[in-house]
């Protein structure tokens, strides 16, 4: 009887249960990322998915973002007629590393990369077309590019003829330019974290180099003052490797 009432209310609890009870808590609190007993039995495909809002929010939505491999491996099995365009939507979300305030650094980080890296090969082995657009470069390459996330530029970046040179913002402009987020990051205390994104850059922009794309001397990064030493002495590394590539800069 014990075991019938059980059952019920994990039954219950699942059909009312949100993503963010299901995943965002989990990933917040840091807790041991693997796929609850909840979420591997009860969801139904629809749950996953969660069609009544974007794929972004949907529990496998988080599963990519945070890089929850096998949580995620455990939804893609279920998933029933996904698009094309909601598995790009999760390649997107699995080539970004970061997410600001989510206190995922050091070996956190170094764990999420490797996740990562294998929910966009379960991807790519399933057959994502994102390549197909010719009139302008893949968004996908730009996020891995824009995130640091110098592992997955070879996996996603497009055929050199198809991305477009032409375009007012380059791949290569993407890479030589400063992180974003990098001054917010600054002043929430997170300099050493902000210093590995740079790692990363470097890393990216040496990835991009080999590639021969070129990009804007006015886009290349520059110090602007607010930064810490450590960080200026990274960020001197990067520029100076952006520089010594005469031969791709465009004046």
């Amino acid at each position: 009887m014990k075991k019938i009432l059980t059952s019920a209310l994990l039954i219950t609890t699942a059909s009312c249960v949100t993503n963010r009870d299901l995943l965002q808590d989990k990933y917040y609190k840091n807790e041991k990322i693997e796929p609850s007993f909840v979420e591997q039995n009860f969801l139904t495909s629809k749950q996953i998915l969660k069609k009544d809002g974007p794929l972004e929010n949907s529990p496998i939505g988080l599963a990519a973002s945070f890089g929850d491999y096998d949580t995620f491996q455990s939804f893609y099995k279920k998933v029933q007629d996904l698009s094309n365009y909601d598995k790009k939507t999760l390649l997107d979300l699995a080539v970004s590393i970061y997410r600001f305030g989510d206190n995922c650094f050091a070996d956190c980080y170094e764990k999420r990369k490797g996740e990562k890296i294998k929910i966009i090969k379960l991807l790519l082995n399933s057959g994502v077309q994102y390549q197909e657009n010719t009139n302008t470069s893949s968004y996908i390459l730009y996020t891995a590019i824009s995130s640091a996330f110098a592992e997955a530029i070879p996996m996603v970046i497009l055929p050199i003829d198809k991305i477009n040179k032409n375009e007012n913002v380059t791949p290569a402009d993407i890479a030589v330019g400063c992180y974003l987020p990098e001054e917010d990051m600054v002043y929430s205390n997170l300099t050493n974290h902000i210093i590995r994104i740079y790692d990363g850059k470097i890393n990216v922009l040496k990835t991009i180099q080999s590639y021969g794309l070129k990009y804007k001397l006015a886009r290349v990064c520059k110090v602007r003052g607010f930064e810490p030493l450590p960080l200026i002495a990274k960020k001197k590394k990067f520029i100076e490797l952006a520089l010594s590539r005469q031969d791709l800069i465009i004046k």
